[in-house]
């Protein structure tokens, strides 16, 4: 499923159909170039599915967690990751594992680890225009 979008408003209109094709799986991997608009997309998504706390990019402690009704979601940043090894140290697998909802940035740094899960992808890329191509397969 492919989405265009020009703004943020734009954006905030399609996640509802986003969501609904990209979370047929729980582990969602979002992939696109630095500054392709993934954490703004992963946002998005946490305010359609009601997360109050302010959600922030966790590139520095690699994952945040977040409250959803009496279940989590994990907001996961691969980007700083150098050696597959890490993942088993922050407990990757434990998390996937768990059946919670993962909203996954730079999967392919850790590419795979991919093939043992079931998972959506949605690839992101930036338009001449500022605006964003979405994919969702």
């Amino acid at each position: 499923m492919n989405y265009e979008v020009e703004s943020e408003d734009e954006l905030e209109a399609i996640v509802p159909q986003l969501w609904q094709k990209a979370s047929t799986q729980n582990i969602l991997l979002f992939r696109g170039d630095l500054g392709a608009g993934k954490t703004t997309l992963i946002k998005a998504i946490g305010r359609h599915l009601g997360i109050t706390d302010i959600m922030s990019s966790p590139s520095f402690g690699i994952v945040n967690e977040y409250e959803f009704g009496p279940d989590h979601i994990y907001h996961i940043d691969l980007y700083r990751i150098k050696d597959i090894a890490e993942i088993y140290e922050f407990g990757l697998p434990e998390i996937l594992d768990s059946g919670a909802i993962c909203l996954i940035e730079w999967p392919e740094i850790t590419e795979e680890i991919w093939q043992d899960y079931d998972h959506s992808d949605i690839s992101i890329t930036t338009k001449k225009s500022g605006g964003r191509r979405i994919f969702v397969k």
